[in-house]
């Protein structure tokens, strides 16, 4: 046989055994989409996956890997590099994180009706319920209820109290189901049943479920200079000696009050001041 019908069969062989490797792919997310959750989990068929974000978590197993990052409020470009088989690979996903979709034009991106029976999901996550373990903390893990304040109405055992049975964002109403509600006036989030906007429903290290800080969560909408300083309505309040915050004077849901007052204008400052 000729030498160089030799080398083009083992070029050729090259080739095949190249292309029936696993190409590293972005499983999960799409690029441009709106995502709802300060946490993004990156999920990539490949051995290894690297960016110069900060990495909170990273699970390798069964030909995935999971990079678990945190995300800031409006478009976020993030870096990849996937190893495969001994190879790098660049590529970037672009996501968008508001924390509350109504604020929004664009779709929010629903994990679970787009990878529902998804079979790369589905090798290593599995929805068998013989041992009566809940399946969605397999994808869940931290969702037991075992927090510091715990919400009275979630059950770590049912998720379908408040979601549907394959999963997804809870309805915006489902909280009404518990909770009376805010006659008046009413803060936008909370009017359109954004309530995960500031609470956990599953549970919290803080008081009433509160994901972050009073003045991190209002900051997030009201990014205006003043409000950012805590100046607001008075310049150099002395917010810091009396632990004053937003909701302070402001209710968070609404009330009958203008600009949502805890109290009415005209009675408000007399709950602390008095009278010269």
């Amino acid at each position: 046989m000729k030498r160089w019908v030799v080398l083009w069969m083992v070029w050729g062989t090259g080739l095949w055994l190249a292309a029936t490797q696993s190409t590293p792919e972005i499983v999960y997310p799409p690029d441009g989409v709106l995502i709802t959750s300060a946490r993004l989990c990156i999920v990539a068929r490949a051995d290894d996956v690297q960016t110069p974000v900060k990495v909170i978590r990273k699970v390798r197993g069964n030909g995935y890997t999971h990079l678990v990052v945190q995300l800031r409020i409006g478009k976020n470009t993030i870096p990849l590099v996937l190893v495969q088989a001994g190879r790098a690979q660049r590529v970037t996903r672009t996501v968008h994180y508001f924390p509350s979709p109504h604020y929004q034009l664009a779709p929010v991106y629903r994990f679970h009706a787009q990878f529902k029976g998804s079979t790369a999901c589905m090798t290593c996550h599995t929805q068998d319920t013989t041992e009566n373990a809940n399946p969605c903390l397999s994808c869940h893990p931290t969702k037991t209820g075992a927090v510091d304040v715990p919400h009275e109405g979630f059950d770590p055992e049912d998720c379908t109290l408040c979601h549907e049975a394959n999963g997804g964002v809870a309805p915006p109403d489902v909280c009404m189901d518990c909770h009376d509600p805010i006659e008046g006036r009413q803060h936008a989030p909370y009017a359109v049943g954004d309530c995960q906007i500031c609470h956990d429903p599953h549970g919290s290290s803080r008081a009433y479920l509160l994901t972050d800080t009073i003045r991190a969560l209002c900051t997030r909408c009201h990014p205006a200079a003043d409000y950012r300083e805590f100046v607001h309505p008075i310049r150099k309040h002395p917010h810091e000696s009396r632990d004053l915050t937003c909701v302070t004077c402001h209710h968070p849901h609404g009330g009958p009050f203008t600009a949502y007052l805890q109290k009415a204008p005209e009675v408000i400052c007399g709950t602390c001041h008095e009278e010269p």
